[in-house]
């Protein structure tokens, strides 16, 4: 049996660099891209609500705080992923402290984000 050749595909490449920012709200921005998204936290944006969205990703600046639904807290630095589930108990909200920022790298597929 003879082996069939290989098609070799270009993978799709994005520079988010070279993207615009979108403001979501005052502290909050993206780059957006199929697939994929740039968000920037800035301390004067204050999560009043819980999001029960999944999110995966990589911290890929600064520090994050994490507040879960029942009091716990979690420290993201540059380099850590990022993996939540959907969910009321996942519930989550994002902090930044004053002075700095986090940039965060979220892949949206499979009804992620």
């Amino acid at each position: 049996m003879s082996e069939l050749p290989s098609a070799r595909v270009p993978a799709p490449t994005t520079a988010f660099a070279d993207l615009p920012w979108e403001t979501l709200a005052p502290g909050l921005r993206q780059k957006r891209a199929p697939g994929a998204r740039w968000i920037e936290h800035r301390p004067e944006h204050v999560e009043t609500e819980w999001c029960e969205k999944a999110h995966r990703g990589v911290l890929l600046d600064g520090e994050l705080e994490l507040e879960w639904r029942d009091g716990t807290r979690t420290v993201l630095v540059a380099g850590d992923a990022l993996a939540i589930d959907a969910g009321a108990d996942h519930a989550h909200r994002g902090h930044v402290r004053d002075g700095q920022r986090a940039l965060i790298y979220l892949v949206e597929a499979d009804g992620l984000d």
